[in-house]
């Protein structure tokens, strides 16, 4: 809503929203429930819209006379179709395709120089959830940002849940002996800061400690050539996806985009599409870890 220009439109929120460091507008705004939705609280509002995730079960009979819109947002294939669409329903037509614009000026950069790499020259890639040996598939939100960024996403095609979630083992990680390991920090995981919430980089620290020293995964290369990395889930699970591409462009062919900045592309992404937090990436956040080398 806010890279819309409509966050003034919004009456109710999830209660997983209320303490967000990155939404201080909504803070004071009613609650309407987490997944299972609260009718009553919806019906007191009076919306002419509900949004709900895609895999949400509304019951659209209990909201009579209301708009119920279903999006993922978390999932970067579906994003700019549901950013139209949205921007259509809001009449933000204009600042739908100004996203989608800033977005696809960096996928283009990128696809300009890793389109043209053959197989065996793309970095191997295992991305791991905040929950140990779970990845995604092409499907899954992370999943299709490897392929973004011009990586060879190990779990690209193994069968896994609808959102692209799959269980492996570590013996399978090491068969595959991945280049670079992406490792997700946050999303209520084992009480890991990361991301808007915190400035001190201690837990997102212990994440990337945690996954180095795990003994099975000693010998393979990702390991070996200290190419292990910690993102948060604030800038992967949803509309500021880019952000997550960029970085992974950046850990995936160093040499290859030494120009590119992923740090001045977060900034100029908030500074565009989320102004009103005034928020310096630089000097707040922790959003990878080990920092980028200046």
């Amino acid at each position: 809503m806010r890279i819309l220009g409509a966050e003034d439109k919004v009456i109710g929120v999830e209660n997983n929203l209320e303490k967000k460091a990155f939404f201080p507008e909504y803070r004071n705004l009613s609650t309407i429930g987490g997944w299972d939705a609260d009718y009553e609280a919806l019906l007191s509002l009076k919306p002419d819209l509900v949004i709900a995730y895609a895999a949400q079960e509304i019951d659209d009979k209990k909201l009579p006379g209301i708009t119920v819109l279903h999006f993922d947002f978390y999932k970067a294939r579906n994003t700019f179709k549901e950013i139209k669409t949205l921007g259509v329903v809001l009449g933000k037509e204009k600042e739908a395709q100004e996203y989608i614009d800033f977005c696809d000026e960096i996928i283009d950069e990128v696809r300009g120089k890793v389109d043209s790499l053959p197989d065996d020259q793309r970095a191997r890639v295992y991305i791991e959830t905040a929950d140990p040996y779970v990845t995604h598939t092409s499907n899954g939100a992370t999943g299709y940002q490897i392929e973004l960024a011009g990586g060879r996403n190990m779990a690209a095609d193994l069968a896994g849940s609808a959102t692209g979630w799959v269980e492996v083992d570590a013996e399978w990680v090491v068969k595959e002996d991945p280049q670079v390991i992406v490792k997700m920090a946050g999303w209520n995981r084992g009480n890991i800061s990361s991301g808007y919430e915190t400035s001190d980089t201690g837990d997102v620290q212990k994440v990337w400690d945690e996954i180095r020293n795990r003994p099975e995964l000693a010998k393979i290369k990702a390991i070996q050539d200290n190419r292990v990395h910690v993102i948060s889930f604030d800038v992967t699970y949803n509309p500021d996806f880019i952000i997550s591409v960029a970085y992974m462009v950046k850990w995936f062919y160093p040499d290859l985009f030494r120009d590119m900045d992923p740090v001045a592309i977060h900034q100029e992404f908030i500074d565009k599409f989320h102004k009103q937090l005034k928020w310096n990436v630089t000097k707040e956040g922790v959003f990878v870890y080990p920092p980028l080398a200046s």
